[in-house]
């Protein structure tokens, strides 16, 4: 059985941001919306209808276990999906509904993505549905009545996250259904312009002029984050490759009506063009996390089947400078990440004192994400190195201003003899070229694979060979030298 909707146009957004109808009473309001109207049906005419007012083409795959049931059928089950997308959203979609046979039919009970073998053929044609929804509704003692829905994105090929509701009756399953189709709908967007430099975006919201009925289904809100992905299309406009971008989200800044500001959080070098290229689509797709954790795997770039254990995973919010210490990796280069600050988190990747790595992540997105981390033990023995190397220069500094101190003393009091004692124990300290041919010699050893490790061994040598010019002065010990001279011999 196939059922088929569209909705009455929703109201458009009038100039104070609210949702008008077209009423005698309203004759600025009416004219607002005729005109709206009127550019729309020019876009129509003209084979080219703007971005925001092209409603959803969704399919929505229904499953029923009618044995479960006394009361519903198919039919009814049906009619009531239309109703209430029709009633709730209006013209901002325009579906389908059709009843899911086959192996499809238990993908759908189950709330499952379907292995592609079953998919039907038109979910990868070129006139697809832009969504497909898998609705599910079976009965569970003494719980009710459960609705289970999930979403495919059919432009890239993508599943969201499970949605789920629960109905104590048949009576209450309008409301359950319903709350499952919106809670599992991932509304699209395109990037109108990015700043590569400050990451901040503009963003166009498909339908974005065509408001849902219901005033709570809103296209995005305040915590809303959109996840990328690149489509590769040939000539005809069929995808070659489909991939989503690692690491990288736009979180929402600012509510602009169709549009929204964003900020672009990334742990790319260049993730994204400033510019569109050719047959590369760039696709942002809203997400919607679930409270499950996500298990992040840290693998050595260089030699990805090598594990990286206890490197040191820290947790910051979007904009906050704070940073909270979740733990470290373990045997298997591993950590569960949950749910942290409104779903985006960025994680700090440390091995020492050195972040190695920026990771943005949505907890619960996905079940699994595997990083691949410059290998820096190298670096990490380096570093261990001139901390100890540190340690005694602090030490060498102190004895040698305390014999310093003391010599000085003794010539005070003219006790020449214990100052020239103390100065031979100052000349037997450590020197400037003890400590250079210790660090020559471990400059040769530790050479990092890694251009980045091997930069910032450089750099930490370059610093205490410049602690060793300014606080280890031989001239020093000589001039202290020339002083006692001096002393003794006026004396």
């Amino acid at each position: 059985m196939t059922g088929y909707g569209l909705g009455n146009l929703a109201f458009l957004p009038s100039p104070s941001g609210g949702a008008d109808a077209v009423c005698p009473g309203a004759p600025v309001k009416a004219v607002c919306i005729y005109l709206s109207l009127l550019c729309a049906l020019a876009g129509v005419a003209s084979g080219q209808v703007p971005w925001e007012f092209m409603p959803y083409r969704v399919e929505v795959q229904l499953a029923l276990q009618t044995d479960r049931f006394s009361r519903l059928s198919e039919q009814a089950v049906h009619r009531l999906v239309t109703e209430e997308l029709d009633r709730l959203i209006g013209g901002a979609w325009s579906y389908e509904i059709k009843t899911a046979e086959g192996k499809l039919r238990q993908s759908v009970l189950d709330g499952q993505p379907p292995a592609t073998e079953i998919w039907p053929s038109h979910w990868s044609a070129l006139e697809a549905p832009d969504k497909v929804i898998l609705l599910g509704i079976c009965s569970s003692r003494p719980r009710g009545v459960l609705a289970r829905a999930i979403e495919l994105d059919v432009r890239s090929q993508s599943w969201g996250s499970i949605a789920e509701r629960w109905a104590e009756s048949p009576r209450f399953l309008a409301q359950a259904v319903f709350e499952a189709i919106w809670a599992a709908f991932s509304p699209s967007a395109q990037i109108e312009s990015l700043d590569l430099e400050t990451k901040e975006a503009i963003l166009r919201f498909r339908a974005g002029a065509l408001v849902p009925r219901d005033p709570s289904c809103r296209w995005a809100s305040p915590e809303s984050i959109f996840r990328i992905f690149l489509r590769y299309n040939d000539r005809s406009g069929k995808p070659r490759r489909i991939q989503s971008i690692p690491f990288t989200y736009f979180a929402i800044s600012e509510l602009r009506g169709a549009t929204v500001a964003a900020k672009l959080h990334t742990g790319l070098r260049t993730p994204l063009s400033a510019r569109r290229r050719g047959r590369i689509e760039q696709l942002v797709i809203a997400v919607k996390p679930t409270e499950k954790p996500t298990r992040l795997l840290l693998r050595d770039q260089r030699q990805p089947d090598r594990r990286l254990a206890g490197y040191s995973i820290y947790a910051q919010g979007p904009g906050n400078k704070a940073t909270e210490f979740l733990g470290n990796t373990d045997a298997e280069g591993s950590l569960e990440i949950r749910t942290l600050h409104n779903s985006l988190a960025i994680l700090w990747v440390k091995h020492g004192q050195v972040p190695l790595a920026r990771l943005p992540i949505v907890a619960g997105l996905e079940p699994e994400v595997t990083a691949l981390i410059a290998g820096d033990e190298e670096r990490l023995e380096a570093e261990a190195m001139i901390l100890g190397l540190q340690d005694e220069l602090v030490d060498l500094v102190t004895r040698r201003q305390i014999l310093t101190a003391r010599i000085r003393r003794h010539l005070d009091n003219r006790e020449y003899d214990r100052a020239r004692s103390l100065l031979e124990e100052l000349r037997r300290l450590q020197t400037p070229d003890d400590f250079r041919r210790y660090l020559a010699l471990n400059r040769k050893r530790l050479v990092a694979r890694d251009p980045v490790a091997q930069k910032r061994i450089d750099q930490m040598f370059t610093k205490i060979e410049e602690l060793i010019r300014a606080y280890l002065k031989s001239e020093a010990i000589e001039e202290l030298a020339r002083e006692i001279r001096q002393v003794a011999s006026s004396g």
